[in-house]
């Protein structure tokens, strides 16, 4: 899935005022990103066994999956129109 979307590059947030530096695609992105890789050990088919993960990275993990989620699913993450 994050594949697609970079590849896509047209996602995007209901954001009128973005910031040069940040816009809602690399938002998107950058948040799927860090999810997939902080966390590639407890996705299906991967050779390693869950690492030693602190609280704190639990719960930004878990705050950003919930997060996206909700996105997701309001449909505030959407195709650009263009």
């Amino acid at each position: 899935m994050l594949k697609q979307l970079e590849d896509q590059g047209d996602w995007r947030l209901p954001m009128e005022r973005e910031h040069t530096s940040a816009p809602s695609s690399h938002v998107i992105i950058a948040m799927l990103r860090m999810l997939w890789h902080g966390q590639h050990d407890r996705h299906g088919g991967q050779p390693s066994a869950p690492g030693n993960v602190s609280v704190d990275e639990a719960q930004v993990a878990v705050s950003v999956a919930v997060t996206l989620v909700q996105w997701f699913d309001a449909g505030l993450i959407q195709r650009a129109s263009g």
